[in-house]
């Protein structure tokens, strides 16, 4: 990688990072813009990858009805207003009719496909989404723990895998990850949340903070190698060329659509018993 490729990387890498310790951070409504850009982005990236839009009518129902679902349920998150809530049901029962509907006038012989995509982006963007908005109204700093998590178990997996990695991790899917590699990343994502609870926040006891680091790492990795499968089977190198070194939206979300999930019914339990 030469200089003028490094720098702009890291341009681009840390208007990400900004980005997202504003949109956590900053206010409520920030929460839900922030989250609202992301759903957007991943949609339409993700139906734009599989080009199983069918029309360019499905592409903006299908981004719009996730994007206004996300923000729907996500400001009755905040306000804890049981409307909002029932307003985001009926924009899921809304959704479901009219894309129904329009898939009548697909003229490509397997609308089925085209639906199919739809359903799956809705699972893979839209729940992960509503799961952040779940995890920050329990705690500001703890969604903003599980990103760093995820950027210390990446940075960890890079370093130790270069170094030492041997043994290949999942060769067929990610022929670079080593479980060298995947050890390292777990142990730099748990001293983070060990420094979290020493020096920033104790809301709950150290072993809570070190299962947020195993669950982070474990499904940053399968959430990493699940995007890889996706854009093997397609034939692919990056989601898109949305953010300068680094390729798509997706690229730089893959392992926090599996981890945000994880973590939120790790909440739920933990909090239940």
């Amino acid at each position: 990688m030469n200089l003028k490729n490094l720098i702009i990387r890291s341009l681009s890498g840390a208007i990400y990072v900004a980005l997202i310790v504003l949109g956590v951070t900053t206010t409520e409504w920030s929460f839900v813009a922030f989250s609202a850009l992301f759903t957007f982005l991943g949609t339409r990236e993700f139906l734009k990858m599989t080009k199983a839009d069918g029309s360019k009518l499905n592409l903006w129902v299908d981004i719009i009805g996730a994007t206004t679902l996300v923000v729907s349920v996500g400001y009755s998150y905040l306000i804890q207003n049981s409307t909002s809530a029932l307003i985001g049901i009926a924009i899921i029962l809304l959704y479901f009719l009219l894309r129904l509907t329009i898939q009548l006038y697909n003229k490509k012989e397997s609308p089925i496909n085209s639906l199919a995509f739809s359903i799956f982006a809705l699972i893979y963007i839209v729940v992960p989404m509503l799961s952040m908005g779940a995890i920050y109204t329990q705690s500001q700093t703890l969604l903003l723990l599980i990103f760093i998590m995820i950027w210390m178990n990446d940075t960890g997996a890079f370093l130790v895998g270069c170094t030492i990695g041997k043994h290949r991790l999942f060769e067929r899917i990610s022929p670079k990850k080593s479980w060298e590699g995947f050890w390292g990343g777990m142990v730099f994502s748990i001293l983070s949340g060990m420094v979290y609870y020493y020096f920033i926040e104790q809301s709950y006891n150290i072993i809570f903070y070190v299962m947020m680091g195993v669950i982070a790492s474990i499904f940053a990795t399968f959430g990493d190698l699940v995007e890889s499968m996706f854009k093997r089977s397609i034939g692919i190198k990056d989601s898109s060329n949305l953010i300068p070194g680094h390729g798509g939206i997706l690229d730089r979300i893959d392992s926090l659509l599996f981890v945000l999930p994880a973590t939120a019914l790790f909440l739920y339990i933990y909090l239940a018993i």
